[in-house]
């Protein structure tokens, strides 16, 4: 799960600043929101498969997603932008994945 960090921690010994943006489990996720260490990402919307949720996949997952869709995700930083470069392709072939 995407979150953005809006206080300084650590997470598996990275210093992790203000407005980074870094993927955690879900559980650790819900414990920062809670303690105010980070917002919760939120997942943009399914995958046309009614599989995993496009804003959820992993890295690997959106860069298979990506290669199958022939969209260009070289640019992207993060899942979320990626995730984002999939969606837009997607809605801007009417819906479809082809």
């Amino acid at each position: 799960m995407t979150v953005q960090i809006i206080a300084k921690t650590f997470y598996r010994g990275e210093r992790l600043s203000p407005g980074a943006l870094i993927d955690v489990p879900e559980d650790v996720a819900s414990r920062w929101d809670k303690n105010k260490i980070a917002t919760i990402e939120e997942a943009p919307c399914p995958d046309d498969e009614g599989g995993v949720l496009v804003g959820r996949m992993t890295t690997k997952q959106l860069k298979a997603k990506a290669e199958e869709l022939g969209v260009d995700i070289s640019g992207a930083t993060t899942n979320k932008l990626r995730a984002e470069a999939i969606l837009a392709h997607i809605e801007s072939n009417g819906g479809s994945e082809e």
